[in-house]
């Protein structure tokens, strides 16, 4: 049997933990397009790169609390001698959310994707998208 070879090895490769991509990462991310908020990343990466200020309306369960931060972390340039740290406030479920999205991006809660309320630190120094309640932020 023939090995499919994929020339792009961006498909393949985490650039965040430079590793393989997993399987679950893979129907994940199918999972990802069938969110409402999926037809909406073109038109919100290029309000976000023209705009200081963008302010999104959508409603639950559309995917724009899991979504919104990995578009951002998506459009960075990786960058090993820049630390980049996007994020997120949230008044609820923080850690649930957080663990949702470091599934979904096939990293390590607690390294690429964390979370921060005023009693608990689940970040480090490799955390690239952080999840805080606003009191923290």
């Amino acid at each position: 049997m023939k090995q499919k070879v994929c020339l792009d090895e961006s498909i393949l490769i985490n650039k965040w933990t430079r590793r393989p991509f997993s399987h679950r990462y893979h129907q994940l991310s199918e999972k990802r397009k069938r969110l409402p908020i999926w037809e909406s990343k073109k038109h919100f990466i290029s309000e976000f790169g023209r705009n200081q200020v963008v302010i999104l309306v959508s409603p639950s369960e559309s995917g724009k609390n899991t979504q919104i931060g990995q578009y951002i972390l998506e459009e960075i340039k990786v960058d090993e001698n820049v630390k980049t740290l996007t994020a997120c406030t949230q008044p609820r479920k923080i850690a649930e959310l957080s663990r949702q999205v470091a599934e979904e991006m096939d990293v390590v809660l607690g390294e690429e994707v964390g979370y921060r309320t005023w009693f608990e630190d689940c970040t480090s120094g490799t955390t690239i998208l952080g999840y805080l309640s606003d009191c923290v932020l």
